[in-house]
């Protein structure tokens, strides 16, 4: 059984990103959803800007996946501060914990 829940938009250190209305609309024609779990464009380009603009510079960009990677050097004793991330769906946010 499918099902789908209304992704309205994402907020990343608690700014609402200016991700276009509708790019996580369903098809109207298929029903179907743009993507299962995963940002579609143009909603994962600004997510990744967001966190980039917002995770300290000391952390070096990590490319080549296709995802977003900070390399961390594990030889000293570091903490890295990442900012809260929430989603917007129809009736509910919902923040993502650090961990994730």
């Amino acid at each position: 059984m499918d099902y789908s829940v209304n992704l309205l938009g994402v907020s990343v250190n608690g700014t609402r990103l200016p991700i276009p209305n509708g790019t996580f609309a369903l098809d109207p024609n298929t029903g179907d959803a743009p993507a299962a779990t995963l940002l579609v464009n143009p909603a994962y380009t600004t997510v990744v800007e967001a966190f980039k603009a917002r995770i300290s510079k000391s952390y070096k960009v990590v490319s080549g996946s296709g995802l977003l990677c900070f390399m961390v050097d594990a030889s000293k004793d570091v903490v890295v501060a990442v900012p809260p991330m929430t989603m917007h769906f129809d009736g509910m946010d919902m923040e993502l914990q650090q961990k994730n």
